[in-house]
């Protein structure tokens, strides 16, 4: 569940915000498809789902090895043999629902833009360093939840017992 919604978080910030304006989601249409499906691939974002996929892939065998007795590369080639071709089978939908995001938070002169930004040297280098950005944020993001977790468990025990809550 914790990777599924990490996994989301990831790729919705991913999306940039369309800066100034509280005017809501903008209509889509054909033509505005058609430039996110152009946007995306300029930018690398179905490289990124790839990329995606290796971290829900380590995060699924994680959770298998937990409850298996099995070894760990035993588990890493059911998952790849069993559930990523699921997963996989199913990207275009993740890809379409991406396209509607896009679409409705740009207009199609902005995605025009922001291609031509990607394929300027700054965005080859922006869509060459976010995969690393993105995976070390959310490892950042793992390890403090963790904490924080941790310590105000620790510190709020008593309370939490005593609003019924056991630990």
């Amino acid at each position: 569940m914790f990777s599924a919604l990490a996994l989301a978080l990831v790729l919705v910030s991913s999306v940039p915000v369309r800066a100034g304006s509280n005017d809501g989601p903008i209509p889509v249409t054909e033509e505005s498809r058609a430039a996110a499906r152009e946007l995306m691939a300029i930018s690398g974002q179905q490289q990124s789902a790839s990329q995606m996929l290796d971290l829900l892939r380590n995060n699924l065998v994680g959770m298998l090895k937990r409850n298996s007795p099995k070894p760990v590369e035993e588990i890493g080639r059911i998952v790849d043999q069993v559930l990523l071709p699921e997963f996989k089978a199913h990207l275009g939908e993740l890809s379409d629902a991406m396209v509607e995001v896009w679409a409705s938070h740009y207009t199609v002169d902005e995605m025009h833009q922001l291609a031509d930004f990607y394929r300027s040297p700054l965005g080859r280098r922006v869509i060459e360093v976010s995969p690393q950005i993105a995976a070390l944020g959310f490892t950042a993001g793992q390890i403090w939840g963790q904490r924080v977790s941790r310590e105000a468990l620790q510190k709020q025990a008593e309370e939490l017992r005593r609003r019924g809550l056991a630990l």
